[in-house]
């Protein structure tokens, strides 16, 4: 709606534009009190100022206040008596300020709403818009925003002779503005509310010196102070004086084109005023002018612009319902789709889970197949460090058969003695070269890792390390190496301390590690 007529005026030219009318006064914060300031001297020019400034604001796409000339059009159209219109005005622009992002222009939409149920006896929708609206600016505005929804409602509820929920409200007005001295306005409704209620004595409290600070500025509001001031009046049986402030009303309402739809009943209080103290003729010329007034203004209200407006508030709320179907068939839409969506992210982790539990039981499978082999290796490794280890031992063996037969022939036959342990000696070097080829075979990285860590270890140092690994003690090694049992401690203690050893740490299970 309002969206589409902002799109159109974009395409116009940028420059400036030219109207028919003075811009400037629409750029000043408080152009809408001119507005009704202009609409005291004639209603319609007041009207022809809200439509202006509407065009304005249309074209330099500031639609908040766009949507606020066009509410108070509506309110003046209410004041005339065009309710219908009033109504339509309402209706053009209601999904556009609903759906706005100032929360004020919600809230003024919803409170006319309120006040033109509440004019056709619409009471519980009347009270549902303007309880809308106090909701609106619990949840988004300032203290001082409540104001106005609380003084509506407590208006309506006033409408409704519930007198007591009108107080509750009134009341609220109160303790939301600690620091005023005194809201006039709530005042007023206070005098009204205590004065049907016949506490006169309440009443005049409250609209005392409420005719003297309304009368300084001539607001609308001043037809209500004059009515209930004459109500006030008569209540106390001064009738000159209640004659004279609902004459005053009267005169108020034809000034200031405000609240018409009173006039009918001011006068029907001065008509049976004046009937009451014999002054009939006077009586019944005011009673004609309410009749004819009634004819014109309620007449017309009550059935041509009532039943339009019943007729145009069944379409509203047909047009509503669609509204929730659409939405609700939207919603389902949304919902069919965040299910479409939420299987398919279901099937995604399905094959995610999937993927990953294959991979992660490839890859058990190849790590049991990597353990498996590695345990085979081991397996072998331990068998033929137990070869080595016997062949060594059985060597040791024959080293010591060989060194007791060598004693007796050195004692039996001296002269064979050296040629026969020159022979041995030499065996003794390709026994420890075949021991080192089968030790490198089964320990492939032993020397390269060692020598890596430890790269100050010498050759000697070595030999003394496979030996150590394979778990020979130090008198097996003597016999291997041909060295005695001192010469193996002392390679021990050259070694750990190459090594970086403490006393504490175990030699023999360091070098089982590598």
């Amino acid at each position: 709606m309002i969206f589409a007529t902002l799109l159109a005026c974009s395409l116009k030219s940028w420059a400036s534009t030219s109207y028919s009318f003075d811009t400037t006064v629409y750029l000043k914060k408080r152009y809408v009190d001119y507005g009704f300031f202009l609409s005291r001297r004639n209603n319609l020019e007041g009207q022809q100022f809200f439509i202006n400034g509407a065009e304005f604001f249309l074209d330099k796409g500031d639609t908040a206040s766009y949507l606020r000339c066009r509410i108070e059009l509506s309110d003046l159209k209410r004041r005339a008596g065009d309710f219908n219109g009033a109504f339509d005005v309402l209706s053009e622009i209601e999904h556009d300020a609903i759906r706005s992002t100032d929360y004020m222009v919600q809230m003024k939409l919803l409170i006319k709403y309120g006040v033109m149920y509440g004019v056709f006896g619409q009471d519980s929708l009347s009270l549902s818009y303007l309880q809308k609206c106090l909701d609106i600016a619990k949840s988004k505005g300032r203290p001082k925003d409540l104001l106005q929804p609380h003084l509506s409602i407590a208006q309506q509820y006033i409408s409704m002779n519930e007198y007591d929920f009108a107080l509750k409200h009134l009341d609220s007005c109160y303790l939301l503005s600690p620091n005023t001295k005194r809201l006039h306005y709530v005042d007023c409704y206070y005098g009204h509310i205590y004065l049907s209620k016949g506490d006169t004595y309440k009443a005049k409290i409250y609209l005392r010196d409420l005719v003297k600070h309304f009368e300084k500025n001539k607001p609308a509001f001043i037809v209500l102070v004059y009515d209930y001031m004459g109500d006030l009046k008569n209540a106390l049986n001064e009738t000159d004086s209640a004659v004279y402030f609902w004459n005053q009303s009267i005169e108020a309402i034809d000034t200031l084109n405000a609240y018409k739809e009173r006039k009918p009943r001011v006068l029907e209080k001065l008509a049976f005023t004046y009937s009451q103290h014999g002054q009939y003729k006077t009586a019944l010329e005011y009673m004609s002018m309410s009749k004819r007034i009634s004819d014109t203004l309620f007449t017309t209200q009550s059935k041509q612009n009532k039943e339009l407006f019943e007729i145009k508030s069944k379409f509203k709320r047909t047009l509503s319902r669609k509204d929730i179907q659409i939405a609700a068939q939207q919603n389902l839409i949304e919902e069919q789709d965040k299910q479409s969506f939420r299987l398919q992210l279901i099937i995604g982790i399905l094959i995610l889970v999937s993927t990953i539990v294959f991979v992660f039981y490839r890859l058990r499978i190849k790590m049991r197949q990597m353990i498996l082999e590695q345990e085979k290796k081991d397996e072998v490794l331990e068998i033929k460090t137990k070869e080595l280890t016997v062949n060594t031992l059985q060597l040791i063996e024959k080293e010591k058969s060989i060194n007791e037969l060598l004693e007796l022939v050195k004692e039996k036959a001296p002269e064979l003695y050296v040629s026969i342990r020159n022979r041995t000696r030499q065996n003794d070097q390709k026994i420890w070269e075949d021991f080192h080829r089968r030790f490198t075979q089964t320990n492939t990285t032993f020397y390269d890792k060692l020598l890596k860590t430890h790269p100050s270890l010498t050759q000697n140092d070595l030999k003394h390390c496979a030996l150590i690994k394979l778990k020979f003690d130090s008198k097996e090694m003597s016999h291997i190496l041909g060295i005695s049992v001192h010469s193996v401690h002392m390679s021990r203690s050259r070694i750990r301390k190459k090594m970086g050893m403490e006393r504490a740490e175990s030699l023999s299970n360091y070098l089982e590690k590598i």
